[in-house]
Parts: structure tokens; sequence; C-alpha cells
């Protein structure tokens, strides 16, 4: 028997084959899908897609092997990595270097083989995708073949690389979840007599729900946002907004400079096709009670239902946020109200007034209303939050991000009063 040599640039080798992170990970139908494929067009019992370790080859997908890796000192495969190219066995009882080989006089008991090498775009040869049979072919394979054989392999190669960028994208998503989660909560979300659901329709949301307590005054100020689109394009504008307006009222600015100036800073920095719906939300305690002001600008009507289940719509009236870059349309609409005791106002991104119902119909926000003022004050929070879990249960290809607000005065005017 024949060990192959060490190919002469084995760590790049190596180095390029751990940066695909699939050495034992479990079966994939893409993997799986190319050997039943390879199967049917050779006609043989035996074929695997092998990624050649330092000291083993291990298989992504076989069939007919019941083993899941080898030694690399008696693999077949280590001859094609070794030399970059195809080999071709027709005999290997005929062939020295494989007759005795362990393979070869015990199971699976190979008597033909051929295999290409699984290189990558630099070059490296990282596998073998190999066909195999217990009876020798003397013809060995037609030119055909081994371009069907070295196409295939390409196509292996090219799912390998799919897989590895996106696992990649996957990472880096993660940590851009993990910037704007830190970015976005804080303290009040937290608080009593303040609850939120948020769920992305992807890894990152184009939703944010940011909150805070203005230094200059001790108001609460809520600002639920949708940027255009939803996923890494429209979340790539959270975690600056964010900052902006953290710093607006850690600076005790005013609700009507601080929409101003977010507009500046989205019409500055966004590109033109985004902008931001959004709402702005002030609740503040004052000598005859909580005020509350509402400025709605491209987001669904925010309710406001009493404890007799009487609804009051803040509707959308400004203009969304980094279309124009003039500030003095911004303020319009926000006005002071004194909310009815024990009242409860609610808020959300469009994704939950075009969620589906059981029936397939759309809630919108006229059920969603209805959903309110029917449910006792309680539980109208988690009423709602079923609702949008059965919608994602029940139409998951059909979802948008989702963001739903609630606040309970009672319980922020104890807040309010520390």
């Amino acid at each position: 028997m024949l060990q192959a040599p060490l190919p002469n640039d084995e760590e790049r080798r190596l180095s390029a084959l751990y940066e695909y992170r699939i050495l034992d990970t479990p079966a994939e139908e893409a993997f799986d899908r190319v050997i039943r494929l390879v199967c049917r067009l050779f006609s043989v019992p035996m074929a695997t897609i092998t990624l050649v370790d330092r000291d083993r080859q291990w298989f992504k997908s076989s069939c007919g092997v019941d083993a899941c890796e080898t030694e690399r000192g008696i693999s077949f495969c280590g001859h094609v990595v070794f030399q970059g190219a195809p080999l071709i066995v027709p005999d290997t009882h005929e062939d020295p270097r494989f007759a005795d080989n362990p393979l070869v006089t015990g199971p699976p008991y190979v008597r033909f083989y051929a295999g290409v090498p699984l290189t990558t775009y630099d070059g490296l040869h990282i596998g073998v995708l190999c066909v195999q049979d217990k009876q020798p072919r003397p013809q060995g394979i037609s030119a055909d073949e081994l371009a069907n054989l070295t196409e295939l392999a390409a196509m292996t190669l090219d799912e390998l690389e799919l897989r590895k960028a996106k696992s990649q994208v996957d990472a880096e998503q993660e940590i851009a979840r993990r910037v704007i989660n830190c970015a976005t909560q804080n303290e009040v979300l937290g608080s009593p007599g303040v609850r939120h659901y948020y769920r992305p329709a992807e890894r990152l949301s184009g939703d944010l729900l940011l909150a805070g307590r203005r230094s200059s005054d001790g108001a609460l100020l809520f600002l639920l946002g949708d940027f255009t689109g939803h996923g890494i394009g429209a979340a790539v504008g959270v975690p600056a907004l964010a900052g902006k307006f953290y710093d607006q009222i850690e600076l005790g600015v005013g609700s009507e400079q601080i929409l101003g100036r977010l507009n500046d800073h989205l019409c500055k920095h966004l590109p033109p096709d985004m902008f931001l719906t959004a709402a702005l939300i002030e609740v503040s305690q004052r000598d005859d009670g909580i005020h509350l002001a509402v400025w709605n600008a491209g987001l669904p009507s925010i309710l406001l239902i009493s404890e007799q289940s009487q609804a009051t719509h803040f509707a959308s009236e400004g203009l969304p946020l980094g279309i124009v870059s003039s500030t003095s349309i911004q303020a319009a609409g926000l006005e002071y109200h004194l909310p009815p005791a024990k009242s409860r106002l609610y808020a959300c991104s469009d994704g939950v007034v075009e969620s589906r119902t059981a029936d397939g119909s759309m809630l919108a926000i006229d059920g969603l209303e209805k959903t309110l003022r029917d449910s006792p004050s309680e539980a109208r929070f988690d009423v709602v939050v079923k609702l949008m879990e059965d919608a994602r249960e029940h139409n998951s290809r059909d979802i948008d991000d989702i963001t739903f607000l609630e606040l309970d005065f009672d319980n922020l005017s104890a807040m309010l009063s520390q």
C-alpha cells in the first residue's frame, strides 16, 4: 500500500478547510442531493463528499458507506488532494498502490474508484467528490463522465462557499443585533406601567422602541419607529438614531426640538429612499395630574382606551422623519392632554395591524381597537400578544417586524412622582 504524501501547501490547505467550519456537522440536504445525483449518473453503490483533515478523511455526505470517517493514511482521497487532479482506479486489485489497502481487502471492498478534487477559489484542494464500486470497471470512466464528476465537484464547492458566506452573515447579524439591543434597551422599558412586545421578521428589525427620562423635567419620552424595509438594511440606522435620541434627553431638550434634530440627523445620513415612520409619546407629571402628548407620523393610530373601554385615536398627521430637511413641520400635532383615570395608551408598528387573524383577514386598526375594547384592561396586552404569536405561526411568510407598546398611566404616575 502506498500512502499519499502531504501537499507542499498542507498548512494553508488545512486552514482553508477549517474556515468552512463544516467538519463533524450534521447531514445537510444540499450535499446529500449531490450524492444521490452522483450515484444515479454513475450507477455506483458508493459515493462520498470527502473532506481531508490532518489525520483523517471525513464524509460530509455519503451513500453505501457505513463509516463517517477513516484514517487519512489509507485513503484514496489523500492521493487526489496531493496531486490536485482526478484519480481513476479501474481495478484496485491491479494497482500496486491500493491492492493491499484495508479499504480494498476489507469493508467496503473497493474495486473501482474515481475522484476529483474539491478545489477552493484560491486553488487549495480541501477534499474530494468520489464514486466507488465493489466491482472493477476496466474501462474506467469516459471523458464525458469525468466532465460530469468535475462539474458536480465544482457545484459542491460552490455550496460550501454559500454555506460559509451564510455563516459569516449570520455571525455579523448576531453582532449587529447585540449592538442594537445595547443601544435601545434601558430601564424605562422595564419599569412598572410599561409593557412592550418586540418581534423582528428577521434576525434584525427595522422597528425601534426607545424610552428615556428627560433630565430637565423628568418627563418620560417614548419613540416608536419603523424604518422602511426590514432586516439588516433597515436596522443599520437604529444604533446611531438611538444615540442621538438619548443625547437629546440627557440634555433636557424639548420634544419638538428632539423631533427636529432627529429629522435633521436622518436627512443627513439616510439614503434618499429611506425614512422613518415614527411616533413620539411624552408622559409628564404636572400639578393637575399626568399630561400626555402624542405626535404620530406614518404609524397606525395610537389608541387611548379608558376604563370604560372608550377609545381615543391619535392618528398620523406628521411627516415621517428623514424625508424633508425642514424641521418646522415636525412639531405639528404635538398637543397635550389629560388622559382619563385608569386609562392606558397603545402604540404599535404597522406589523401589528397588518397581521392576519385566524380567518385570514387583516387585523387592521379597527380590529385592534375592538380587541382592546373587548378585553379587560389587565388582559389587553396579553390578548394582543397572543394574536401576534398566532398570526406568526399561521402566516410565517407574510409577517413584518412587530412592536407593540402599552402604557398604564396609573403605574406611570407613581414612577413620575419619584
